[in-house]
């Protein structure tokens, strides 16, 4: 896989531009701790006496700082965004904490400028959104955020503000899940007509997960005569990271299935497997297909849940289409040490969402601990170095409330489903 960017100057980043640096202030009356530094992955920066600080703002969209103190133990948050965008400079300081913390939420996470900007406004507006902030600015100045996040209280409120801003007119209404746009599962088009013989069908998923195919061939009383297995094929591919589970329009991923003879057979029954809890109307799997949900389960967590928090962190990964073929081998290193048994197995919204976040934490926990980001060329071993600190520190602000995007879209997507690609008799085929 080629280096997505081939070198990083220190922890920050590469290329010949000259570095931007921007002002900002830590609200110490609302921060406690001392000795404090801001950390990021345009570099660090020591927070003098009055709150000052000056750090090398990211050329654009944004990234995630985290605020930690001489026990590097993190105090507060905030989102750095290039100087051209806050001239006035940033503050550190409750709301902002509050807004990183909602930031981390696959489906509400993006870099992208416009995005950000737009994101945090209509947050700024809920009433649910001041009563986090409140809940912080209460506890921060006398207590580390992990003696904070890990309450009740606060995944209330955090659950809460998600909540609200999902319902919003402007909110993440997911495409994958609209009833008009035969995105919930894999949409099976027939290419060409007339020759039965040589049938060519393009599976295009939309949705926000991988989903493992199987194509069965059978007889008019249902006997299996062929098979063939996709193996796990990618979702929808969202024009950034912060495109996914929202509206915005991306392409699906196209798997070809060519040369298809409809006069051996009666029926071709395409059978998927991946992200989902509603009752299948596709029933149970036939005995001849093996549950292989699982790969289409990580591949799916890995992409759609963890990489939106890594891009929030390191802004490099800048599109779907780009990491996705990095998928398969993180899963295949990663695989023997996240277990996804209590996931796939949730039978209540509860059980869900809080599967969701264990598995997205242990995927992180392994990303903080390992090397293979530098391996694949993604990240420098500074820049890799600087992403485990920060992971093993704001992933305590990872709680249920920053799955419950995905936790929505899944729940309402079977995990197993099927459909049908019948011969007509006269060269023809239609889809089920």
């Amino acid at each position: 896989m080629a280096s997505l960017q081939a070198a990083l100057v220190g922890c920050g980043g590469g290329g010949g531009e000259a570095e931007q640096k921007i002002n900002g202030t830590v609200d110490l009356a609302e921060v406690g701790g001392s000795g404090l530094a801001l950390r990021s992955m345009t570099g660090s920066a020591t927070v003098q006496s009055e709150g000052k600080v000056t750090v090398i703002a990211p050329r654009e969209g944004a990234r995630l700082a985290l605020l930690h103190d001489v026990n590097n133990q993190a105090r507060a948050l905030c989102l750095l965004q290039p100087a051209s965008n806050i001239p006035e400079g940033f503050v550190v300081d409750a709301a902002s904490t509050a807004l990183s913390l909602v930031f981390l939420t696959p489906g509400i996470a993006t870099t992208v400028t416009g995005e950000v900007a737009t994101r945090s406004e209509a947050l700024r507006r809920l009433d649910a959104f001041g009563r986090l902030v409140d809940l912080l600015r209460r506890e921060m100045p006398r207590t580390t955020l992990e003696g904070i996040l890990g309450t009740e209280e606060y995944e209330d409120a955090l659950t809460t503000c998600v909540s609200d801003y999902i319902a919003l007119p402007e909110g993440l209404r997911s495409r994958g899940i609209d009833p008009d746009a035969g995105m919930a599962f894999c949409e099976v088009k027939v290419l060409n007509q007339g020759n039965a013989r040589s049938v060519d069908l393009a599976l295009e998923n939309s949705a926000w997960r991988y989903a493992s195919v199987t194509r069965r061939d059978v007889s008019s009383s249902d006997l299996l005569i062929d098979r063939k297995d996709f193996g796990s094929i990618g979702g929808g591919i969202a024009l950034s990271l912060g495109s996914i589970f929202t509206n915005s329009h991306g392409e699906p991923t196209v798997t070809m299935d060519s040369g298809v003879n409809f006069t051996r057979h009666y029926r071709s029954e395409y059978w998927l497997q991946g992200p989902g809890w509603a009752s299948a109307g596709a029933g149970t799997l036939p005995g001849d297909i093996s549950e292989d949900g699982i790969r289409a389960w990580g591949y799916s967590i890995i992409m759609y849940l963890a990489f939106p928090v890594i891009d929030l962190i390191t802004g490099l990964l800048k599109s779907v289409g780009e990491v996705g073929e990095f998928v398969s081998d993180l899963w295949d290193a990663i695989s023997t040490s996240v277990s996804l048994v209590e996931l796939i197995r949730a039978s209540t919204w509860k059980e869900a969402v809080a599967a969701l976040i264990d598995a997205v934490g242990s995927v992180l926990s392994y990303l903080a601990g390992s090397e293979i980001l530098v391996v694949k060329g993604i990240l420098s071993g500074a820049a890799n170095a600087l992403l485990g600190f920060i992971l093993s520190i704001a992933g305590i602000g990872m709680a249920t409330g920053n799955m419950i995007v995905a936790g929505y879209n899944w729940w309402l997507i079977p995990g197993i489903s099927r459909v049908d690609v019948l011969g007509t008799g006269n060269g023809g085929v239609i889809v089920r």
